[in-house]
């Protein structure tokens, strides 16, 4: 699994992504091309209401976030749209506590995962990294 904090691949409150996290999707997507299995896409808030945006809650806000992801990944590449699977979670899988702003930005990502599905590796998801970007 890949995961990727907000910071540096959206802007604050936004589900519009950031260029040098759109370059480094694109290589990813390179070679996610030639590694079998669904690519799992979770968008992921913190627990703080939304308010003043064009997104009606976390839960609107975290899927708009994991589809950008996807669209950058199938664009320019050879991935088929069938392999993705577009899923946003809003807050309800913290990693850590939302009561402080450090566990609220941890909470605030995306990640990517790869199901192997019914192949002949064990079920779940090859490796994780969390990386940043910038």
């Amino acid at each position: 699994m890949m995961r990727f904090q907000e910071k540096s691949t959206f802007p604050s409150g936004a589900a519009r992504v950031l260029l040098p996290f759109a370059a480094l999707l694109q290589d990813i997507s390179r070679v996610l091309e030639d590694v079998p299995g669904i690519i799992e896409v979770d968008g992921h808030t913190d627990d703080v209401p939304i308010s003043g945006s064009r997104y009606a809650s976390n839960w609107d806000l975290s899927a708009v976030r994991a589809s950008s992801v996807a669209k950058v990944l199938l664009s320019d590449s050879g991935l088929e749209l069938q392999r993705l699977v577009v899923r946003g979670f809003a807050d309800t899988r913290p990693l850590a506590d939302n009561r402080s702003a450090e566990g609220r930005a941890r909470n605030r990502r995306v990640e990517i995962a790869i199901d192997l599905g019914e192949s002949d590796a064990p079920r779940g998801t090859i490796g994780f990294r969390e990386l940043s970007v910038g």
